[in-house]
């Protein structure tokens, strides 16, 4: 399957990448309880990218950032800000390179960033937020806590391999392409 002329990878083929995708430094996104979490965690050869625009309304994000970097400056090459990412093809490319998604909102209302995430058969680690708890009923990942010590147990699990990703991806039950943007206009006659 094709999605905006991304030939879809299988699970086994992707990246070990992880991804965020948000206004990062907003209190809904709660950002700082990734890079909390981030701290703890033995990245390996594992890559974080977090997409999105830094927040400069609420608070200086940026500063928060480079006292994360400052505090913790064995993570500067395997963490980075690419800051926002307006054309949907290349950020569907990022979803379907990346093995795992984190969210760690707050709130929100359905949270579109965690169906694309789905709909790439990325592993989502989330709070229970949106659309979350459903999706991650009916695909691959699990749902965490508020807090950084449990988000990075779980990330950790991950990336030691204790948690294998593709033998979930095999086994779980609903098509990636049921639950898309694309289908949902499909519904509607328009595409």
């Amino acid at each position: 399957m094709q999605v905006n002329h991304i030939k879809e990878l299988p699970v086994n083929q992707k990246e070990k990448l992880i991804i965020s995708v948000g206004r990062h430094g907003s209190k809904q996104k709660n950002t700082e309880l990734f890079l909390d979490a981030l701290k703890k965690i033995a990245l390996k050869d594992y890559k974080v990218v977090f997409i999105g625009p830094i927040e400069k309304v609420e608070c200086d994000f940026q500063d928060y950032i480079n006292a994360f970097f400052n505090q913790n400056p064995h993570l500067k090459d395997n963490v980075c800000f690419i800051g926002p990412v307006y054309d949907k093809a290349t950020l569907y490319n990022y979803f379907n390179r990346s093995k795992i998604f984190v969210h760690t909102a707050v709130y929100e209302s359905y949270g579109i960033v965690i169906g694309e995430a789905f709909r790439f058969n990325n592993y989502i680690v989330a709070t229970d937020t949106g659309c979350a708890k459903e999706l991650i009923s009916e695909g691959m990942g699990e749902l965490v806590k508020y807090d950084a010590n449990d988000l990075s147990r779980s990330l950790q699990r991950i990336i030691d391999g204790e948690i294998d990703i593709y033998s979930i991806y095999q086994k779980k039950h609903i098509h990636n392409q049921s639950i898309s943007w694309e289908n949902e206009v499909m519904k509607l006659g328009h595409f």
